[in-house]
């Protein structure tokens, strides 16, 4: 039977008639047949004439998977069977053509392939027509296997061998096998196992699915930069377990095939090449389960995927237990090995043995425990679980313990409410996605690294009763990683009960976007949101105080507004905000350096800080040019920005346009020609502050409070008689177990103060009465209710270091911001003793240092240094009070009061005053003082000392305007000196005429060891004999070191000061004229040393007036052997003074 089949081919319609018919054209460009030598053209529409072929003839080179085909051969060039392929039968024919052609019907989308090969030069080529329409043409010398799937129906296959202007025999051949065509068999029918539940499977109509013997196959092979896709979707009921098993190779081809699972459209298992078994359980639900092979740039026919054994499940093994720990034996009556568990239901008491039974379920996926009885979830409970997707947990245990979860394919998760801790790692590195706490949560702990690794997770809500999450050793500088690369997460709300964010809790959270803060937070350690692109936002709270070291880095905010009160900033904290352009700067911070390095993108920085902040190192390093940056500052500092060394560099300086109703002073400040905070802020006088104002113009404040530390206080330089305060609080900080000796600047209700850590503390006061009655020892009383008074002296201490508040009572405020001198009253209270009478401790009234020269009093006064008292004479010292700082003094019989004139302030502890300072009346009197300053120390350098002072005017015994008696340091450690009368009173200042010069002097020890007594300075002569050791030692040219026992304690006999002002006057020792110029003595070791020019008259006396030798000595150097001790040497008519060691 003859046919006429007729082609009109044109480049335009090719495309289109594949595209309408559902085709998947070749990748290679369709070429237009060559017509005659060396020149090609469309190929006109032709009439073959061809007739039908035994399919007996044909059919061998049918695959034997094909559909029946019926062949129609060329009748001019026959295709002939050649060596295993049909080859085209118009060789050495110039422009010729060969066709072969073949039908089928079928009622499935078909798949068509068969392997075909063409020697080619330009004038041969073979072409593949479907249904008339040119497809493929290939010239290729090897042979290569096209596939393409057709549309069910009735179709026509050709294949047209082409030669040009060439009859050469041994070339231009073509062959064609291995035809193929078959239908596209459902997937279902294939792939699914015999226990699986029935699943219907859509197969994408370009590239689809395949099946094959006993598995499908992705229909993309041989095609570059594309995709082959099948998909189902399902409704489970009951928890259901879903798994295949897939293939994909080969390895070689790994960096251009990708074989990829996703559930409901997220990525559930990818794979470049490899095998093995999926599983997951699915919990009850709506799911489109998908799979998708892609190919990349490749067009290997060997790049394929397999997957079989498709199954969905619910095959549960359900135990009641009625024995704790027999888990393991109950699952064996059901099942023959543990590991053929996939699906368990446990109820009933577990104890320990049971979790090693599900430990060893190794292909376990789902397991619940709803109606299970036990106190907690081991710590490793599941390790080794490795496809474990599901579990149920019961209400009732308290814990979930470290790695429990770790590593499994967990996906959600209920939290019972009774669980109070989830340890490290528990559910690090698995696949959750989803962490619902249930309603009434106790949970207070999240260990470290406990979701750490959790790629799918995308929110997390944390219980507000979290009140810590842990680090790795507990440490506040380990890290905690609590998120750590959880690089889905875009939602995350911290528990409002924390305080603190741990050091890189969500560090690399790439995808966080939205971030609730605890509103309670005071601070957020380094890392914290480190590497944390698309966080654009954060709203930081208001009680915020810290923020570490690089907490921010690699941040994507736009702008950050730190809280007024956040007093820590860690260097590095926003380094490379590449985003950031905005930032306000809070009142105080302690110390910036380089906080927002790299953050070139900042237009405007906002600084609300009354005083320009100190740099360490620049802030901004490495950012945008500060003179395109503006600057916006308070408006009654802008000079003082403008001044500034660091601050100055910003080109646009502006003034801030909203009132702050908050301000820390952490710098010098000084309102000045009516200057003045607008509004009725807050401020903070904090330690460093200095605040100067004057003028006239009004300052009022709402809370005025100042800190003060013995180191760095707040001080505050007030002459503006109206600055007012609704309040005033002081702030004392403190270390554990150390006294501390202060006056309050306000009165104090007692019951009002308070510790910042709640710690327990004690004031006491010193009841000058009881001195006077009873002598030193027993004078301090305990403060144990009403009132703290201002200007008048208290000891306290407290068992916890922290920070003491004192608020003031309603009549504090104009004590604290007086403009004016301050008189303190002083008590008399008699005693028989001049040393134990009128005894008063008072203090510095301002809250500023002072100078005790404007003091209107000249008594000494007597403060405690740290470790020891120390007398200051205000006739003669140079010392300046700390603001608070407390001093003892005795009221002379005719002074009733001090006056602290306030000259006396001022803002630094050094001396300020200059020439022009008022001259005390002793200071300016004639009358001679001479002084003698003594000093002890130990091996370990603590020192006491104390003074002798030579003035003829003074009396022998106790003076209070001009004597200090001695307090005795409590701290042991520290040794003390003293000088002592006749009447056994101790001195730390002793002012008294010279008389006979000798002065017993007296020291305390605690512990056996050397000491040494120096004298720091001596305005006249000052011998030191040691009684015990006999020896005479000029202090003028040597320090004492001497040993004594710990028992000794105060020891008031051993020592004798000699003292000889530079009056003229002789004390204890004779005076002497200077040897001439012949004689030479010298004191030496263990002797005195005398040369002279002649024989001469010898004596030698002691200071006592003892002659211990008398005679003659022979001309030139003579050695005569002495004790050691000082000496008075008389040769001739000339006397010297010599010391002997």
């Amino acid at each position: 039977m003859k046919k006429t089949c007729s082609f009109i081919l044109m480049a335009t319609t090719i495309v289109g008639a594949v595209i309408a018919k559902g085709l998947s054209p070749f990748s290679m460009p369709i070429q237009e047949e060559p017509v005659g030598s060396a020149k090609t053209e469309s190929v006109p529409a032709m009439q073959v004439e061809s007739e039908e072929s035994s399919a007996d003839s044909l059919s061998v080179f049918v695959s034997d998977k094909s559909i029946p085909l019926t062949f129609t051969n060329d009748k001019k060039f026959p295709w002939t069977i050649g060596e295993g392929y049909l080859q085209n039968g118009n060789v050495g024919n110039t422009n010729s053509a060969s066709t072969l052609s073949f039908s089928y019907n079928c009622d499935k989308r078909t798949e068509l392939s068969f392997d075909w090969a063409c020697n080619e030069y330009s004038w041969h080529k073979l072409y593949l027509y479907i249904d008339g329409v040119l497809t493929n043409t290939t010239t290729n010398s090897s042979f290569t296997s096209p596939r393409y799937f057709i549309d069910k129906g009735s179709h026509v296959i050709t294949f047209k061998d082409s030669i040009g202007n060439y009859t050469g025999d041994r070339y231009y051949r073509s062959g064609i096998r291995n035809i193929c065509v078959r239908s596209i068999l459902p997937l279902e029918t294939i792939a699914l196992t015999e226990k699986s539940q029935p699943l219907t499977f859509i197969n994408e109509s370009e590239y689809p699915w395949t099946t094959e013997d006993g598995y499908i196959q992705n229909g993309n092979y041989g095609h570059r930069n594309s995709t082959s896709k099948f998909s189902t979707t399902i409704k489970i009921d009951k928890p259901s377990k879903f798994s295949f098993w897939s293939s994909s190779y080969p390895y070689d081809y790994s960096n251009y095939h990708y074989f990829g699972f996703k559930i409901n459209g997220e990525a559930y298992m990818g794979r470049e090449n490899g095998s093995g078994l999926t599983s997951v359980l699915l919990e009850p639900g709506d799911y489109t389960l998908e799979w998708c092979d892609s190919i990349y740039n490749n067009t290997s026919e060997n790049v394929k995927t397999k997957i079989q054994n498709i199954e969905l499940s619910s095959n549960w093994v359900d135990v009641e237990l009625t024995k704790a720990g027999t888990l393991g034996v109950e699952v064996l009556y059901k099942v023959d090995v543990l590991k053929e568990v996939e699906l368990l239901k446990v109820s009933g008491n577990l104890n320990s043995d049971d979790w090693t039974a599900i430990k060893n379920m190794k292909n376990l996926l789902g397991l619940d425990l709803s109606e299970a009885k036990f106190n907690s979830v081991p710590g490793y409970a599941f390790d080794g679980l490795s496809n474990l997707s599901y579990v149920v947990l019961p209400e009732g245990p308290t814990s979930i313990g470290q790695y429990a979860f770790k590593e499994t394919q967990i996906l959600n998760i209920d939290i019972p409410n009774t669980v109070t801790s989830i340890g490290r790692f528990a559910f690090a590195g698995t696949r959750i996605r989803s962490v619902h706490f249930k309603e009434g949560s106790e949970l207070t702990y999240i260990g470290n690294n406990a979701f750490g690794g959790c790629t799918s997770l995308e929110q997390f809500i944390m219980p507000n009763t979290v009140i810590s999450l842990g680090t790795y050793d507990g440490n506040v500088n380990s890290a905690c990683e609590t998120f750590y690369n959880c690089t889905n997460l875009e939602k995350l709300h911290f528990s409002d009960a924390l305080l603190t964010l741990e050091k890189s809790v969500c560090y690399k959270c790439t995808k966080l976007k939205e971030v609730h803060l605890p509103q309670n937070i005071q601070s957020i350690r380094s890392n914290a949101f480190r590497q944390t692109p698309f966080l654009r936002k954060i709203e930081l709270p208001a009680s915020l105080k810290t923020i570490d070291n690089e907490a921010f880095w690699q941040c994507g905010l736009d702008s950050v507004k730190l809280p007024i009160a956040l007093s820590t900033l860690g260097s590095y904290a926003f380094r490379e905000c590449k985003n950031l352009k905005y930032v306000e700067l809070p009142s105080y911070i302690g110390n910036y350096y380089e906080n927002f390095y790299e953050c070139n993108s900042i237009q405007k920085i906002v600084c609300k800080s009354a005083t320009p902040p100190v740099i360490s190192k620049d802030p901004f390093s490495y950012g945008p040019s500060k003179s395109g940056v503006t600057l916006v500052v308070p408006s009654f500092a802008v000079a003082n920005y403008k001044l500034d060394t660091y601050w100055y560099q910003f080109g646009n300086i502006q003034e801030m346009d909203v009132d702050l109703d908050y301000w820390r002073i952490a710098g010098a400040l000084s309102l000045t020609n009516n200057r003045r905070m607008n509004g009725k802020p807050d401020i903070d006088l904090y330690y460093g502050g200095q605040f100067a104002i004057s003028g006239n113009a009004p300052m009022t404040i709402k809370n005025f409070d100042i800190f003060i530390s013995e180191s760095n206080p707040g001080r505050l330089l007030n002459d503006c008689t109206s600055m007012t305060a609704d309040s005033v609080t002081t702030h004392f900080s403190v270390d554990a177990n150390k006294w501390y000796f202060l006056t309050p600047l306000h009165d104090v209700d007692l019951t009002k103060v308070t510790h910042s850590n709640n710690a327990s503390f004690v004031f006491r006061y010193y009841d000058g009465a009881s001195r006077a009655t009873n002598g030193t020892g027993s004078s301090w009383r305990n403060v144990d209710d009403g009132k703290l008074l201002a200007g008048k002296g208290y000891i306290f201490q407290c068992n916890s270091s922290g920070v003491v508040t004192m608020p003031s009572e309603t009549t504090g405020h104009s004590q604290v911001l007086n403009t004016n001198d301050v008189t303190t009253n002083l008590e008399a209270h008699e005693s028989t003793a001049s040393a134990n009478k009128n005894w008063n401790y008072v203090g510095n009234p301002y809250p500023a240092y002072y100078d005790i020269y404007y003091m209107d009093f000249t008594a000494p006064i007597t403060v405690w240094t740290g470790n020891t008292y120390r007398a200051y004479s205000i006739v003669d010292d140079d010392f300046v009070l700390r603001p608070m700082q407390s001093f003892f003094v005795q009221k002379p019989d005719a002074v009733d009061h001090i006056i602290f004139h306030k000259e006396g302030r001022q803002m630094t502890s050094g001396i300020e005053r200059g020439p022009a300072a008022k001259v005390h009346a002793m200071t300016a009197s004639n009358v001679s003082r001479k002084f003698f300053n003594l000093e002890i120390s130990n091996e370990d350098s603590l020192k006491d000392d104390t003074r002798l002072v030579i003035n003829e005017d003074a009396c022998i015994g106790y003076e209070i305007e001009k004597d200090a008696s001695k307090f005795m340091s409590i701290d042991a450690d520290v040794p003390q000196i003293f000088t002592i009368d006749a009447e056994g009173n101790n001195y730390a200042i002793n002012e008294r005429p010279q008389k006979d010069g000798n002065i017993s002097v007296g020291y305390l020890a605690s512990k056996e060891g050397f000491y040494t007594i120096s004298a720091v300075k001596a305005e006249g002569e000052i011998i030191l004999f040691d009684k015990e050791q006999n020896k005479y030692i000029d202090l003028s040219l040597q320090d004492y070191t001497f040993y004594t026992k710990s028992t000794e304690g105060i020891n008031a006999t051993r020592f004798i000061l000699m003292v000889k002002a530079n009056t003229g006057e002789v004390t204890g020792i004779e005076d002497t004229d200077t040897a001439t110029s012949q004689t030479k003595i010298e004191g030496g070791n263990g002797c005195v040393n005398i040369t002279i020019g002649a024989k001469a008259d010898v004596t030698i006396n002691t200071l006592n007036g003892i002659t211990i030798f008398d005679g003659k000595v022979a001309t030139g150097n003579n050695a005569i052997s002495l004790p050691s001790g000082v000496y008075i040497i008389k040769v001739g008519n000339t006397s010297s003074k010599v010391v002997v060691y």
